[in-house]
């Protein structure tokens, strides 16, 4: 989209020329940073605090250079949301160590870097809305609750009288939906590998029983030839019987027949 084209680049302009400036002329942030540097240094355990730097430069020229690429990288659309989520975390010790206008006795410093800090507080947020932009596309969460919601209405709707699922089976159909989403590219997966196998199979099978059912319709139309008349017979000795039994019932059939009202 041309709104984010052109709004990364300016969002991202000021963090490109101050890592430039701090890696460029490290000794002009340095005094700013020492006490945030002998702060970390004190927080931090002795066995681990002996292998960081002391010079507060080398932080500087860090900060510097994180502020830098990643810039670059939001200016250019490169991982946008993940540059804007580390010019965010850049952006909070530089406002301490730079702007703590509340330990600044002179009141016209003071108004300066309260300025600054509120500056700064607005880049944040700009950051902060750079950096769970979706580009119009859905979040995660909000696909995964989709996703799940989609599950538990298939499961319900196959369940007669389920107009009100309870939580367990909510849960449950979830867990489902999540099992089929992870299940799908390997089952895809064997029916590609499988597929020309089962084709296969199937013909070879196919012409088998094609054969076989030619073979027993043969022997089934002999057999039907040969016993047709005796099938006939027997029909026809069991018609004239019911005939019979129609026209003289016996005595107990004729008490049945009037029980039922005939």
């Amino acid at each position: 989209m041309l709104v984010r084209r052109v709004a990364r680049p300016m969002l991202s302009s000021i963090f490109i020329a101050a890592g430039v400036d701090g890696l460029r002329r490290p000794a002009a942030s340095a005094g700013v940073a020492k006490p945030l540097v002998n702060n970390l240094l004190d927080s931090v355990p002795e066995s681990a605090s002996r292998y960081l730097p002391r010079d507060p430069q080398t932080y500087v020229r860090i900060h510097a250079a994180t502020q830098l690429a990643a810039g670059l990288a939001l200016a250019s659309g490169r991982f946008p949301r993940l540059s804007a989520w580390t010019l965010a975390g850049t952006l909070v010790p530089a406002t301490l160590a730079d702007q703590a206008f509340w330990r600044e006795p002179d009141p016209d410093l003071k108004l300066q870097q309260k300025t600054h800090f509120w500056k700064n507080i607005s880049l944040l947020g700009g950051l902060i809305i750079a950096g769970i932009d979706t580009e119009g596309r859905p979040g995660l969460s909000w696909r995964a609750r989709r996703a799940a919601s989609d599950a538990v209405a298939v499961v319900t709707s196959a369940i007669p009288g389920a107009d009100h699922p309870s939580h367990s089976l909510q849960t449950k159909a979830a867990e489902l939906g999540e099992a089929v989403r992870e299940k799908a590219p390997l089952i895809a997966e064997y029916a590609r590998e499988r597929g020309t196998e089962l084709a296969e199979t199937a013909q070879r099978r196919g012409s088998q029983l094609t054969e076989i059912a030619s073979q027993r319709g043969s022997e089934l139309a002999e057999l039907l030839s040969e016993r047709g008349s005796e099938l006939a017979s027997a029909a026809d000795k069991g018609r004239h019987h019911i005939e019979a039994l129609a026209a003289d019932p016996p005595p107990k059939l004729r008490r049945f027949a009037r029980a039922f009202g005939r």
